[in-house]
């Protein structure tokens, strides 16, 4: 008609005409590769391998640290006992110290100067050994220490029948007994025991208690004194 302008259809190169565009559009294949698309593409190429290379490098050095406060004595004391059983940053008989100089008990070091005479030592228990008398009857020769030194110490029948279900590796011990000396080797013949630290009416007495094999509170002769 006159006055309309008529698109005229620019066949493909396979002849289809459905597949005709109308003149001055522009097709995808001409857009994927215009100056900008490639600009865009190399550009991502360049930071793909830019990331790419500083993965190799080695990271930068990071900042300083920040600086944890210590821990207060009796937290780290706890933690101690909890991963390790026993104490490491200091001697467990050091936490009785005002109860130690209560009491007036003898050093251990200083043992040899009061051979032959009754004291007071405060101990903590190291290992033991138990025996038979030729009458058949327990004794048990027992090591204990101080801060200042390791000693030797008799449990004879009738001292280990009364005093045998005490002992155990987390609690002190004040032991009363004759300082005794043979061919240059001092021990304590003990006559008597108590706990250090005692935790309740009578707790700190004894009681006699039937032995069947070892010291410790899971021996046979705790569970039979308790049960």
């Amino acid at each position: 008609m006159p006055g309309i302008l008529s698109t005229t259809a620019i066949p493909t190169s396979n002849g289809d005409s459905g597949n005709s565009r109308a003149a001055g559009e522009t097709s995808p294949s001409s857009a994927a590769t215009s100056p900008r698309a490639a600009a865009t593409r190399l550009s991502t190429r360049l930071r793909t391998a830019g990331a790419a290379a500083r993965s190799l490098l080695p990271p930068s050095e990071p900042g300083p640290l920040p600086r944890a406060g210590a821990y207060d004595r009796r937290t780290l004391l706890e933690q101690e006992i909890d991963a390790l059983g026993f104490l490491v940053s200091r001697h467990p008989l050091v936490l009785f110290s005002r109860r130690i100089r209560e009491v007036g008990a003898v050093r251990g070091r200083d043992l040899a100067k009061h051979v032959g005479r009754v004291v007071r030592v405060v101990g903590w228990y190291v290992t033991a050994k138990t025996v038979m008398t030729r009458k058949g009857e327990p004794m048990e020769f027992l090591s204990f220490e101080d801060t200042t030194a390791l000693y030797e110490t008799t449990f004879f029948p009738r001292t280990y029948a009364r005093f045998c279900h005490m002992m155990t590796k987390v609690r002190p011990y004040l032991l009363t007994g004759r300082v005794e000396e043979d061919m240059g080797a001092l021990s304590l013949n003990v006559t008597d025991v108590r706990f250090l630290d005692p935790r309740g009416p009578g707790d700190e007495l004894p009681a006699v208690a039937p032995h069947v094999g070892g010291t410790s509170p899971g021996s046979e002769a705790w569970r039979r004194f308790r049960g």
